[in-house]
């Protein structure tokens, strides 16, 4: 099974909380998390996201 991604963004405070939220609630492993500022997310999300994107939370599942 592929997991689905959460690009969430690193800078943020409310973010942070979100991830630290799911994360004990993901009982089935079933999401990563990365960092919208990362590596992951400019490799994968390169041409669909812009620089005020990155003031956001982004589900990527099935590639989609």
């Amino acid at each position: 099974m592929n997991k689905a991604v959460v690009y969430y963004d690193g800078l943020c405070g409310l973010c942070d909380r979100f991830v630290m939220f799911v994360l004990p609630r993901d009982r089935n492993h079933r999401f990563k998390f990365a960092p919208l500022q990362g590596l992951t997310a400019r490799d994968r999300l390169r041409e669909r996201l812009s620089e005020e994107g990155l003031k956001t939370i982004v589900l990527e599942d099935a590639g989609r």
